[in-house]
């Protein structure tokens, strides 16, 4: 009895060698198999630029099974210039992928904001706090708040927004005196 459970325990023990033997070579197969069907692996399926920043498509490749990347051939419209969706196709020998890429605009205005003396009777513009603005785009400056600090002194809150909702706000200081301005 306890030479045929030894024997039977053996060929349990063989056959399981054998089925994970089998299961490593058919998994090993078929990842062979997906790789020749899909042989680029980029980096991300879809990717974002930075408006007016540099792109180069190459750099999304991370590995090109069976191959090199320089054999990979791109076609791309991306422009940089302007913001919106585009496309860049990645072809080796038989297999193509198209990747959606995104140009944005993400960076903030520069608001630099100066103090004002104006006349009680004159009627402020934004104009009239901003030392310097700039941006990739339009930027539209606004008087976003202003707050009664002491008798003639306002604390006013200036605020830049760009084409794409980017938003800058910066704080100066407003005093009004009875005299007009010359």
């Amino acid at each position: 009895m306890v030479e045929e459970n030894r024997k039977m325990s053996s060929t349990i023990i063989k056959y399981t060698k054998l089925g994970c033997l089998v299961l490593f070579f058919l998994a090993a197969g078929w990842g062979i198999f997906y790789l020749s069907q899909n042989p680029i692996l980029l980096k991300q399926e879809s990717a974002f630029v930075e408006l007016h920043h540099k792109y180069d498509p190459k750099e999304a490749i991370s590995y090109v099974f069976f191959g090199k990347p320089k054999n990979v051939e791109i076609h791309t419209n991306v422009d940089t210039e302007k913001v919106g969706m585009y496309k860049t196709t990645y072809t080796y020998h038989d297999f193509t992928i198209e990747v959606n890429v995104e140009v944005r605009d993400t960076n903030p205005p520069i608001l630099e904001v100066k103090d004002y003396t104006a006349s009680i009777h004159e009627e402020v513009q934004v104009e009239s706090f901003i030392k310097k603005i700039e941006d990739e785009t339009e930027v539209v400056a606004e008087i976003d708040y202003m707050e009664k600090k002491k008798e003639n002194e306002y604390l006013v809150t200036i605020k830049a927004k760009d084409q794409s909702g980017n938003v800058t706000k910066k704080k100066a200081t407003l005093w009004r005196t009875e005299k007009a301005k010359k």
